[in-house]
């Protein structure tokens, strides 16, 4: 038999060899559609200063934690922008990534930990980015 011939054979017969022996591909769990939201939060201040470590951390126990105790993700960033003036800002960033079952609650929720920064920290604004998300566990 030629080798093209038989690497056909093979190719179509496997399927029907593997389900002959039992073998069944593994099914996939269930997903369910959630909310995916990103927060992003600079750390250079309108005044010139810097939101540092011991500040960010009380932050996140009096405004993220209480809210979302089930827990978030928050991840170190270095970002850049264009102010207003087209000049090039280079910024050390935090992001908190939320993943839930949408709802008006959390909704606003997520709008009160973006007005306490902008408000602790001399923000102009904190950007936040929503997006669907398929979650599995």
């Amino acid at each position: 038999m030629p080798l093209r011939t038989w690497t056909l054979c093979c190719a179509l017969s496997a399927p029907l060899m593997l389900s002959a022996i039992g073998c069944q591909p593994t099914p996939i769990a269930a997903t369910e559609t959630w909310q995916r939201t990103e927060l992003y939060f600079g750390r250079s201040t309108n005044t010139g200063g810097h939101v540092n470590d011991a500040d960010w951390d009380a932050f996140v126990d009096a405004e993220i934690t209480p809210r979302f105790p089930a827990g978030s993700t928050i991840l170190d960033a270095h970002g850049q922008w264009a102010d207003p003036k087209g000049k090039l800002v280079h910024e050390d960033s935090r992001v908190l990534v939320l993943l839930y079952e949408p709802s008006a609650e959390i909704d606003q929720k997520i709008e009160a930990i973006r007005q306490a920064y902008v408000k602790n920290f001399s923000q102009d604004a904190v950007m936040r980015v929503d997006s669907p998300a398929r979650v599995r566990f």
